[in-house]
């Protein structure tokens, strides 16, 4: 699947916790001396998650053929409400589990004003 871009850009409140934690990890680094080879590469990707220079998509497929589960790492809105708009109405129509399409459901709103908000209306 081919995702448009929108352009990744935080909310200032994530933009402040990004800071905090590039400060912390400044004041107490991590001695990767100290840790095993094979694990380095993994708290560099969380490090990089923590300070904002990096977001992991996790894609899950209970049918080999839609996307019916995704988590974003990092907490960007963007990407997850972009996504949103993609997956549910699949969900909804293949009926894969049961999503609640009642307009006072509040995750039916959320996907409703993801699928306004990206233009999928048009």
């Amino acid at each position: 699947m081919i995702l448009r871009y929108y352009g990744v850009s935080f909310q200032q409140t994530r933009k402040k916790y990004h800071k905090e934690e590039q400060v912390d990890n400044q004041k107490n680094s991590i001695d990767f001396k100290k840790i095993k080879k094979e694990e380095w590469s993994y708290n560099r990707l969380l490090l990089d998650e923590q300070e904002g220079r990096r977001i992991d998509i996790f894609l899950e497929s209970k049918d080999a053929h839609y996307i019916s589960e995704f988590i974003v790492r990092d907490r960007c809105e963007k990407i997850t409400g972009y996504i949103n708009a993609l997956i549910v109405g699949a969900i909804i129509q293949t009926e894969q589990e049961e999503y609640p399409v009642d307009i006072d459901n509040e995750h039916f709103q959320y996907y409703l004003e993801n699928l306004n908000k990206y233009d999928f209306f048009n």
